[in-house]
């Protein structure tokens, strides 16, 4: 996995976690708790450290300027 898409299998996960994330947080459906959850993040406080690291915001700030029309963007 790290040859072909230079991640690791630790990595690729939690990239496809915090993805189907986004995509849940821009429903506005769901709380940040309740995205946690629903992608196998168990912490909530270890999945906005995740995606800040991600998109250099908290869940809740993307999920409102997504809500508001403005479309963040990632690394």
């Amino acid at each position: 996995l790290k040859g072909l898409l230079g991640l690791s299998p630790i990595e690729f996960i939690k990239e496809t976690r915090i993805k189907r994330a986004t995509e849940l947080l821009e429903t506005g459906k769901f709380n940040v708790s309740e995205v946690s959850f629903q992608i196998g993040m168990n912490d909530a406080r270890y999945f906005s450290k995740c995606f800040r690291q991600k998109y250099g915001m908290t869940p809740s700030a993307y999920k409102d300027q997504v809500l508001h029309g403005i479309r963040p963007e990632s690394d």
